[in-house]
């Protein structure tokens, strides 16, 4: 995984044994296609036990409330009553559910209710719990389902009618749906299955799932849990992204009556010891049409100049525009799909060939696309503006070509300097670091030839009279008085002068505008960024890999080795044309190298050590600063454009 994405894995679930001792009584389980990417579920329910249960669902197991109390920070709530894992929905690949659609009603009021959508385990309340210090008796038994799990917590009320509503999105027309009320005596009074839709259903089917009980829980699990015990003599089992549209079947001990039902059809079943019930459906082939599509375009603002490259990062889904395609005719279907923001970007062009519908031929696509920015663009677009997206499905036959559906909306387009600190995708809840999209920033030339000019007057600050850049031999101090010279002149000729404007890059901001060097270069003036920046763009050009110091508020530059305190040179580039408070003069390089370097010791170096330890290589900074690292950033494909 790209350090740019902080991708959540799966975890495991575990219900509290005290809902061994209540029942649940459902009158009511409809779940409807409205949409044929979307489904409704309806819920209706009471649980039923003794009135102490609630308050002390978790005695004796607090270590089961650990996903709960996540769910409680990330939305800066606290509560003072029971709350617990009350129902479980599993889907298939290609399904998830909209955390943002879920309602839960009781006695006509909305209540709180949240939803973990990373579980492939689910513990039930009489499974032996893992990582004990007592050994497993023989006669009891892990007891859980493996499945894509999205479990909803809310608070636990005896004798009340709970009524939940939520949706689910489908990118697979095969819809797999379990459903797992996690008490030992269950009743489902009232289930239904229907269209709402222009599009019939057909092989509905139910069947109830029942548990694993087994000595051991799954490889993956046991593997993490029992590591320290012993040395496995196998690979570890691979981490699963926790990706709500991943691939993972619905596993239990087996299924049992299965059954085939009608869309007029209302069962009532029963399901005991924890039983799951499983619902399955799909489309009908049609006679009368050939294809299902669905054109989603984003509702979110597009940040230009990084645009592409946001595009390209791992597990991301809020995509410009991308065409959920589904043939449901007996004929092959060939088509070119295309789209683009008008006047902005080129055409871009995918052609795709759907196999006919079958049970065997069926081919489902998502095709997302990135229209490329038309050349020189970008210094066109200096504040938001509103765009014109079109798009158009042609379908082929030999040489003919029919429009068969085409469209435009209107996108809003963000200032081309303007940088996201983060984001966080509306599609997938993955939140990405987008520290090093800086790259897009950085460039060793440009179309005016400022870069290169700058970079050749340099020279005559150096005590050789030449910028030779990085070579296989070069020592940190003969980069160090390379840069030197830059400074120096900057300072000197150019005169350039350091602008306190806020730089709001703490970690928890949105947007902050960045000069490209080019416009420093003409304006002799920019905030932290804006001089990190064009000192990065010039140190690249000589082939010195610049280092970025990203902490809260500010930046500053480096360079060498960032894991070698003593292999590493810094510049804190603000003291450009500043007075030095105890000289009365401009600050020297020197003294700027020593400032830079003093923060680098107070910000990035854990209390003790010399050297930086990259902890946050792998998620999003909290407190403490991060490093961009150049040559990392160009290796991952990030370059400025246009």
């Amino acid at each position: 995984m790209t350090p740019m994405g902080e991708i959540k894995g799966t975890t495991e679930e575990f219900m509290p044994r005290g809902f061994h001792f209540l029942s649940c009584k459902v009158s009511k389980l409809k779940i409807s296609l409205i949409k044929v990417n979307l489904i409704e579920v309806e819920v209706t329910f009471i649980l039923k036990g003794n009135k102490t249960i609630p308050e002390s669902i978790y005695f004796g197991e607090k270590w089961k409330l650990h996903h709960l109390d996540n769910l409680l920070k990330e939305a800066q709530r606290k509560v003072t009553y029971a709350m617990g894992p009350i129902f479980t929905t599993f889907t298939h690949a290609g399904l998830r559910v909209i955390p943002e659609s879920i309602r839960l009603e009781i006695e006509n009021k909305n209540i709180l209710i949240f939803v973990n959508d990373t579980a492939e385990l689910i513990g039930l309340p009489d499974c032996f719990p893992p990582l004990t210090d007592n050994p497993k008796p023989s006669n009891e038994k892990h007891t859980f389902f493996s499945a894509k799990s999205a479990v909803f917590y809310s608070p636990l009320l005896l004798n009340r009618e709970y009524k939940i509503n939520y949706k689910i999105e489908a990118i697979n027309y095969y819809y797999e749906l379990g459903f797992l009320f996690p008490y030992r005596y269950v009743t489902i009074e009232n289930l239904n299955i229907n269209s709402q839709t222009s599009f019939e259903l057909a092989g509905r089917k139910i069947r109830l799932m029942e548990p694993f009980r087994r000595d051991k829980f799954p490889k993956r699990q046991e593997y993490e849990w029992y590591r320290h015990k012993h040395i496995p003599s196998n690979l570890p089992p691979a981490i699963i992204s926790a990706d709500p549209f991943r691939n993972q079947s619905m596993l239990g001990e087996s299924f049992k009556s299965e059954r085939t039902i009608s869309e007029s059809e209302n069962l009532n079943i029963t399901l005991r010891d924890y039983s799951a019930l499983q619902t399955l459906f799909l489309l009908k082939k049609s006679n009368s049409l050939e294809l299902i599509s669905i054109v989603d375009i984003t509702d979110s603002p597009i940040p230009v100049r990084i645009y592409e490259q946001l595009q390209a990062l791992p597990k991301y889904r809020d995509f410009l525009i991308s065409f959920d395609i589904f043939n449901i005719s007996e004929k092959q279907l060939d088509l070119e799909l295309s789209s683009k923001i008008k006047g902005y970007t080129d055409t871009a062009i995918t052609n795709v060939t759907l196999p006919p519908y079958g049970p065997n031929t069926s081919k489902h696509l998502l095709i997302p696309q990135v229209p490329k920015l038309k050349r020189g663009i970008l210094s066109k677009i200096s504040n938001s503006t509103s765009a014109t997206l079109e798009f158009k499905i042609i379908k082929k036959i030999g040489s003919r070509r029919i429009i068969i559906e085409r469209g435009t909306k209107i996108i809003k387009l963000l200032p081309q300097d303007l940088f996201i600190r983060s984001i966080k995708d509306p599609k997938t809840s993955n939140l990405y670091d987008l520290s090093k999209m800086l790259g897009a920033w950085i460039t060793p030339s440009d179309s005016q030839g400022l870069l290169d000019k700058t970079r050749a007057e340099a020279a005559n600050f150096h005590p050789e009279g030449i910028l030779e850049g990085e070579q296989g031999n070069t020592t940190l101090e003969n980069k160090s008085t390379q840069i030197k010279a830059i400074f120096d002149y900057l300072n000197k000729k150019v005169k350039i002068k350091y602008v306190n404007q806020p730089f709001t890059f703490d970690f928890k901001a949105g947007g902050q505008r960045i000069i490209t060097p080019e416009k420093v270069l003409k304006i002799k003036a920019g905030n932290c960024i804006d001089l990190v920046i064009l000192f990065s763009s010039l140190m690249e050009g000589l082939g010195i890999t610049p280092l970025i110091f990203i902490m809260p508020g500010h930046a500053f530059l480096g360079w060498g080795n960032k894991y070698k305190t003593s292999e590493m040179g810094f510049l804190e580039c603000t003291c450009l044309g500043m007075l030095d408070p105890q000289t009365g003069q401009k600050y020297t390089f020197e003294k700027a190298f020593d400032i830079a370097k003093r923060n680098f010791i107070k910000e990035f170096l854990y209390k003790g050590e010399e050297n930086y330890l990259p902890i946050h290589s792998i998620s999003i900074p909290s407190n403490k600063g991060y490093i961009v690292d150049l040559d990392e950033i160009r290796k991952e494909g990030i370059f400025r454009t246009n």
